[in-house]
C-alpha cells in the first residue's frame, strides 16, 4: 500500500469509528453532530480522491481551512462548519500522531 492509500485508508477507517450507529435514534443535537461529522468526513474523501496527485494531509488542510472560512459566512449555519472543521481538526491530528 503506498502513502496516498495508507492516508486515505485512516480517513475511512476514521469513518467507521463514527459508527453506523442508528442515527435516528438519536435526538437533537447528537443526531446532527454525528450526521454532520459524517458529512465532513465524506466531503474529504471525495476532496482527496479528487486530487490523488496531492497529498491527503495538505487536501484536509485546505478543507478545515475552507470550513473555518463558510462558518464566519452566517450565524444560523456556522455550527455545521465549525464541526466540519474540528473532524478535519481530528483527522490531522491523527496524521500528526502517526508521524511521531
Amino acid at each position: 500500500m503506498n502513502e496516498f492509500d495508507r492516508k486515505i485508508s485512516v480517513v475511512i477507517e476514521y469513518l467507521y469509528d463514527l459508527g453506523d450507529a442508528d442515527l435516528p435514534a438519536f435526538r437533537g443535537r447528537v443526531f446532527d453532530t454525528l450526521t454532520f461529522e459524517h458529512w465532513a468526513v465524506e466531503e474529504m474523501i471525495t476532496d482527496i480522491k479528487a486530487h490523488p496527485n496531492e497529498d491527503p494531509v495538505k487536501t484536509i488542510s485546505m478543507f478545515k481551512q475552507k470550513m473555518l472560512d463558510y462558518s464566519k459566512l452566517n450565524d444560523k449555519t456556522s455550527n455545521i462548519f465549525e464541526i466540519a472543521r474540528c473532524t478535519a481538526e481530528d483527522l490531522l491530528d491523527i496524521f500528526s500522531a502517526m508521524t511521531i
